[in-house]
């Protein structure tokens, strides 16, 4: 186990990552107009559907950290899930206000939790990390800025303007 001096280090930089994810994938919507919102890019996925997946990832952490905060999209997001058709995902609106939401409670939880909280094993396998609340957050920070990038980088094929820099 991390000594106590450590683990704060670590999680005050990992939730530096997660401000960072909340305003950027914000910002990814700001401008999107209502027909490029479902469409896939050579079949990939949807801006709308990669938001949705973040979203109920930090719902998943909610629920991991004690916040409660349970997903009622069912397996609409899941890795490798059939995609559907646009009115059976709930409004973007919703996701994005989910998103900001689950967030801030997420920064306010990870304000407050204890290194023991953070030692506490889990039973989700995320790659390349420890068996660990710890790991699980720093993991699913990883997870939603490759997402992030994913939006950025199809916001520029379909003609808008870079999200950073």
């Amino acid at each position: 186990m991390l000594d106590t001096l450590k683990q704060t280090q670590t999680l005050k930089g990992i939730m530096g990552q997660y401000g960072v994810n909340t305003g950027l994938l914000v910002k990814a919507f700001a401008d999107i107009k209502d027909e490029d919102v479902f469409r896939r890019p050579e079949g990939g996925n949807s801006l709308h559907w990669i938001a949705g997946h973040v979203t109920d990832s930090r719902m998943f952490l909610g629920e991991l950290t004690g916040l409660g905060t349970k997903s009622s999209w069912g397996e609409l997001f899941n890795s490798g899930c059939e995609i559907k058709a646009p009115d059976a995902y709930p409004p973007l609106g919703e996701v994005l206000s989910t998103w900001k939401d689950t967030g801030d409670k997420l920064m306010a939880r990870f304000g407050e939790i204890s290194d023991e909280e953070l030692a506490e094993s889990i039973e989700p396998d995320f790659p390349g990390q420890d068996k660990t609340v710890l790991g699980a957050i720093a993991f699913l920070s990883l997870h939603e800025s490759y997402h992030v990038g994913q939006l950025a980088y199809i916001r520029r094929l379909f003609g808008y303007e870079r999200l950073t820099g």
